[in-house]
């Protein structure tokens, strides 16, 4: 009983600092999970316990470094909460093995259109793959959108961000259309959820699981041999910003990331042959020249010049045709020297 109200003070005490609901209730299943390990009351913590629940979570439960993460920090942050120093907390070493994050792999413009045509025929599942890539939301943020959350005049969308206040993003029109297509046929949603942008096939609010399952449905579809998952969405369009050559502040008004260096180490993932064509456009010097302006023509001399020039007695015709070739003169000017010197000749010039 007693430990029932220390953990409803500690969730009292998450909510307070702007944790999310999904983040209050991992913290609080980890602390749980840790109390009931040691078998005693969290006030006779002692850094045995803390050893005897790091060895229980590598050793026996097996736990990946993902997973050590937050079960780490929940059991950190339940200790400052129940006024443990700061010193004494470190010295309990509750930092999994610093993991190498693998560069993600996104999906290309051609995966993500096939996933689009595949999809066609479903509205909602349609509705939900585009407004992944082209809002740049998270999987939690995104099942969590109401209706009222989609502004159709401004294409904007609004979200709950990680830190439990509001976001808005741009939405694409493409997007809109096919949220508008589906929310025109969209079934009855059962009480409780009648404020739910997407809903599942028992027209309950769409969870992580569902959304999970759905997208390698149409990855597999598609024959894409990749792992696809929600988040990839995410960082796939992000990249493919970054290939079309928006500013990192550009994509951060997007993405709403609030750190430059997590977003240029782990989303921004251009291709082998995006790198490549950029590297070659960027140091050739052979590179024809893309606009009008950048075309030097050739200067011209002046008019007395290309008179003096012409008056050459012999072979008059191939000298008005070399002139023509290299740019002395144009096919005006070259008619009209032709014209003259038919005149003056008694064997006509056919050019």
């Amino acid at each position: 009983m007693k430990n029932q109200k220390t953990m409803k003070a500690f969730q009292d005490h998450l909510l307070a600092n702007n944790k999310s609901k999904e983040t209050t209730q991992s913290y609080t299943r980890t602390v749980s999970q840790f109390i009931d390990l040691i078998k005693k009351p969290p006030k006779d913590i002692t850094k045995e316990d803390i050893e005897r629940y790091k060895y229980w979570a590598n050793e026996i439960k097996r736990y990946d470094r993902n997973s050590l993460t937050p079960k780490y920090c929940a059991i950190k942050t339940f200790l400052e909460f129940l006024g443990i120093s700061d010193k004494e907390i470190k010295s309990y070493k509750l930092s999994p093995p610093r993991l190498e994050v693998k560069p993600k792999k996104p999906l290309t413009r051609e995966e993500i259109q096939k996933i689009f045509e595949i999809s066609e025929g479903n509205l909602r599942d349609h509705a939900i793959l585009k407004t992944l890539y082209f809002t740049t939301i998270r999987n939690r943020e995104l099942c969590n959108l109401n209706i009222e959350d989609v502004d159709f005049q401004r294409q904007k969308i609004r979200n709950i961000s990680k830190g439990g206040h509001y976001d808005e993003r741009n939405i694409h029109p493409d997007c809109l259309k096919a949220i508008g297509d589906y929310l025109a046929l969209r079934e009855h949603a059962k009480k409780g959820h009648e404020n739910a942008l997407f809903l599942n096939d028992h027209r309950e609010r769409i969870g992580k699981t569902f959304l999970h399952m759905m997208i390698k449905k149409y990855a597999a579809l598609a024959r894409i041999k990749k792992r696809v998952y929600p988040h990839l969405f995410r960082a796939s369009s992000i990249t493919h910003m970054a290939e079309a050559g928006a500013t990192i502040p550009e994509i951060m008004a997007q993405s709403k990331h609030r750190s430059v260096d997590t977003l240029i180490k782990h989303y921004i993932c251009p291709s082998e042959k995006h790198n490549k064509e950029v590297y070659l456009k960027t140091l050739s010097f052979n590179k024809k020249p893309e606009r009008k302006s950048d075309i030097l023509e050739p200067e011209k001399p002046p008019q007395s010049q290309i008179e003096q020039t012409v008056q050459v007695p012999q072979n008059k015709e191939d000298k008005y045709i070399q002139l023509l070739r290299d740019g002395v003169i144009n096919k005006e000017e070259f008619m009209k020297l032709i014209t003259a010197h038919k005149k003056t000749e008694s064997n006509p010039i056919y050019g």
